[in-house]
Protein backbone atom coordinates (compact mmCIF):
# COMPACT_ATOMS: atom_id res chain seq x y z
CA UNK A 1 0.00 0.00 0.00
CA UNK A 2 3.04 2.30 0.18
CA UNK A 3 3.43 2.02 -3.60
CA UNK A 4 -0.17 1.95 -4.83
CA UNK A 5 -3.19 3.96 -3.84
CA UNK A 6 -5.84 2.45 -1.65
CA UNK A 7 -8.57 3.19 0.79
CA UNK A 8 -8.69 5.22 2.95
CA UNK A 9 -6.52 7.99 1.56
CA UNK A 10 -4.95 8.83 4.92
CA UNK A 11 -3.73 5.26 5.32
CA UNK A 12 -2.23 5.21 1.82
CA UNK A 13 -0.59 8.59 2.37
CA UNK A 14 1.08 7.49 5.58
CA UNK A 15 2.33 4.29 3.94
CA UNK A 16 3.70 6.22 0.96
CA UNK A 17 5.48 8.45 3.49
CA UNK A 18 7.08 5.45 5.22
CA UNK A 19 8.39 4.17 1.87
CA UNK A 20 9.74 7.62 1.01
CA UNK A 21 11.42 8.02 4.40
CA UNK A 22 12.94 4.54 4.07
CA UNK A 23 14.27 5.20 0.56
CA UNK A 24 15.68 8.57 1.65
CA UNK A 25 17.23 7.09 4.78
CA UNK A 26 18.84 4.39 2.63
CA UNK A 27 20.47 7.10 0.49
CA UNK A 28 21.50 9.12 3.56
CA UNK A 29 23.15 6.03 5.03
CA UNK A 30 25.16 5.52 1.85
CA UNK A 31 28.55 3.91 2.53
CA UNK A 32 27.79 3.24 6.21
CA UNK A 33 27.07 0.06 8.12
CA UNK A 34 23.39 1.01 8.46
CA UNK A 35 20.91 -1.06 6.50
CA UNK A 36 17.36 0.01 5.73
CA UNK A 37 14.49 -2.24 4.71
CA UNK A 38 10.83 -1.34 4.31
CA UNK A 39 8.23 -4.09 4.64
CA UNK A 40 5.56 -4.03 1.91
CA UNK A 41 3.42 -7.09 2.63
CA UNK A 42 0.27 -8.30 0.95
CA UNK A 43 -2.46 -9.93 3.02
CA UNK A 44 -1.14 -11.59 6.18
CA UNK A 45 -3.23 -13.89 8.36
CA UNK A 46 -2.59 -12.07 11.65
CA UNK A 47 -6.07 -12.36 13.17
CA UNK A 48 -6.12 -8.56 13.59
CA UNK A 49 -9.77 -8.15 12.62
CA UNK A 50 -10.89 -10.67 15.22
CA UNK A 51 -8.84 -8.97 17.90
CA UNK A 52 -9.96 -5.39 17.21
CA UNK A 53 -13.26 -5.84 19.05
CA UNK A 54 -11.56 -7.50 22.03
CA UNK A 55 -9.08 -4.63 22.19
CA UNK A 56 -11.79 -1.98 21.84
CA UNK A 57 -13.90 -3.57 24.61
CA UNK A 58 -11.05 -3.18 27.06
CA UNK A 59 -10.43 0.47 26.14
CA UNK A 60 -13.48 2.60 26.80
CA UNK A 61 -11.45 5.71 25.98
CA UNK A 62 -11.37 4.58 22.31
CA UNK A 63 -14.09 5.25 19.80
CA UNK A 64 -17.01 2.90 20.36
CA UNK A 65 -19.21 2.49 17.27
CA UNK A 66 -22.96 2.38 17.70
CA UNK A 67 -24.90 -0.81 16.97
CA UNK A 68 -26.14 0.84 13.76
CA UNK A 69 -22.56 1.55 12.66
CA UNK A 70 -21.51 -2.00 13.46
CA UNK A 71 -24.34 -3.28 11.28
CA UNK A 72 -23.30 -1.01 8.39
CA UNK A 73 -19.65 -2.03 8.74
CA UNK A 74 -20.39 -5.75 9.10
CA UNK A 75 -20.03 -6.67 5.37
CA UNK A 76 -16.79 -4.67 5.07
CA UNK A 77 -15.34 -6.28 8.19
CA UNK A 78 -16.35 -9.76 7.04
CA UNK A 79 -14.71 -9.09 3.66
CA UNK A 80 -11.52 -7.88 5.33
CA UNK A 81 -11.49 -10.92 7.63
CA UNK A 82 -11.87 -13.23 4.63
CA UNK A 83 -9.05 -11.55 2.68
CA UNK A 84 -6.70 -11.50 5.63
CA UNK A 85 -7.46 -15.06 6.76
CA UNK A 86 -6.53 -16.30 3.28
CA UNK A 87 -3.26 -14.36 3.49
CA UNK A 88 0.30 -15.46 4.07
CA UNK A 89 1.31 -16.91 7.40
CA UNK A 90 3.04 -14.40 9.72
CA UNK A 91 5.85 -16.95 10.12
CA UNK A 92 6.54 -16.90 6.37
CA UNK A 93 6.52 -13.09 6.36
CA UNK A 94 8.96 -13.08 9.28
CA UNK A 95 11.33 -15.47 7.49
CA UNK A 96 11.25 -13.29 4.36
CA UNK A 97 11.97 -10.18 6.45
CA UNK A 98 14.96 -11.84 8.09
CA UNK A 99 16.35 -12.84 4.70
CA UNK A 100 15.75 -9.33 3.32
CA UNK A 101 17.64 -7.74 6.22
CA UNK A 102 20.49 -10.21 5.89
CA UNK A 103 20.70 -9.56 2.14
CA UNK A 104 20.37 -5.76 2.49
CA UNK A 105 17.14 -5.67 0.46
CA UNK A 106 15.40 -2.29 0.66
CA UNK A 107 11.92 -3.07 -0.70
CA UNK A 108 10.64 -6.18 1.07
CA UNK A 109 7.74 -7.34 -1.12
CA UNK A 110 6.56 -10.53 0.54
CA UNK A 111 3.92 -11.16 -2.11
CA UNK A 112 5.38 -11.16 -5.67
CA UNK A 113 1.88 -11.00 -7.14
CA UNK A 114 1.97 -7.25 -6.36
CA UNK A 115 4.65 -6.65 -9.01
CA UNK A 116 2.25 -6.47 -12.01
CA UNK A 117 0.23 -3.80 -10.17
CA UNK A 118 3.40 -1.77 -9.62
CA UNK A 119 4.41 -2.22 -13.26
CA UNK A 120 0.97 -1.03 -14.40
CA UNK A 121 1.29 2.06 -12.18
CA UNK A 122 4.72 2.86 -13.61
CA UNK A 123 3.42 2.36 -17.16
CA UNK A 124 0.57 4.78 -16.44
CA UNK A 125 3.07 7.36 -15.14
CA UNK A 126 5.21 6.93 -18.28
CA UNK A 127 2.16 7.36 -20.55
CA UNK A 128 1.10 10.52 -18.70
CA UNK A 129 4.64 11.97 -18.81
CA UNK A 130 4.89 11.34 -22.58
CA UNK A 131 1.46 12.85 -23.16
CA UNK A 132 2.40 15.93 -21.15
CA UNK A 133 5.65 16.39 -23.09
CA UNK A 134 3.82 15.99 -26.41
CA UNK A 135 1.04 18.42 -25.44
CA UNK A 136 3.57 20.95 -24.13
CA UNK A 137 5.54 20.80 -27.40
CA UNK A 138 2.31 21.31 -29.35
CA UNK A 139 1.30 24.27 -27.16
CA UNK A 140 4.56 26.13 -27.75
CA UNK A 141 4.55 25.27 -31.47
CA UNK A 142 7.61 23.11 -31.79
CA UNK A 143 8.53 19.51 -32.21
CA UNK A 144 8.78 17.43 -29.07
CA UNK A 145 12.26 17.74 -27.68
CA UNK A 146 14.28 14.57 -27.89
CA UNK A 147 16.39 15.29 -24.83
CA UNK A 148 15.17 15.91 -21.35
CA UNK A 149 16.24 19.08 -19.58
CA UNK A 150 16.72 17.09 -16.38
CA UNK A 151 20.32 16.48 -15.32
CA UNK A 152 21.80 13.16 -16.30
CA UNK A 153 21.68 10.39 -13.70
CA UNK A 154 24.93 9.22 -12.18
CA UNK A 155 25.38 5.74 -10.70
CA UNK A 156 27.79 5.39 -7.80
CA UNK A 157 29.19 2.04 -6.73
CA UNK A 158 30.73 1.12 -3.40
CA UNK A 159 30.69 -1.73 -0.91
CA UNK A 160 26.91 -1.43 -0.49
CA UNK A 161 24.50 -2.16 -3.36
CA UNK A 162 24.72 0.33 -6.26
CA UNK A 163 22.05 2.99 -6.51
CA UNK A 164 21.28 5.86 -8.84
CA UNK A 165 20.91 9.52 -7.92
CA UNK A 166 18.63 11.64 -10.11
Amino acid sequence: AGHITGDPATSSASKFAVVSISETLRAECFNTNVGVSVLCPGYVDTGIMKNIEKFREGRLDLFQPSDEMRQIWKPMIENAELRLSSGMSPDVVAEKVIIAIQEDILEVFTHPDAIPVLEARLESIKIDASKLDRKYAESVGREQETESVAPKSITYKHSSPAFTLH
